[in-house]
């Protein structure tokens, strides 16, 4: 579970920093995480996690598309969601891409 040890000293770490977007971040991948293991019933595992923050990364992919799409009406939100996207690639995926 080393991943999902990570994820939640992240988030104590962002808390304690009052640093939102980050926290809005890992708080929206571990509430992925928690319905992806009542769905299946798997365990909590760095394949769970990176299949998790993957999947999201690309969900809000196409959500920071739409929301540009908007003009201005949109570009917080696209901004807001592209930091979360960054965040996650740099922080968690990154790591994955390494070591292929």
């Amino acid at each position: 579970m080393a991943l999902a040890d990570d994820l939640s000293t992240a988030l104590k770490e962002a808390m304690k920093a009052k640093d939102k977007p980050k926290l809005d971040a890992i708080r929206q991948i571990q509430t992925e995480i928690a319905k992806k293991k009542s769905e299946k019933g798997e365990e909590v595992n760095d394949e769970l996690v990176l299949g998790v923050i993957s999947s999201y990364v690309k969900k809000m992919a196409k959500a920071v598309d739409e929301y540009k799409s908007l003009g201005e009406k949109g570009e917080e939100m696209a901004n807001k969601i592209q930091f979360e996207i960054d965040f996650l690639l740099h922080t968690y995926l990154s790591n994955l891409v390494k070591k292929k």
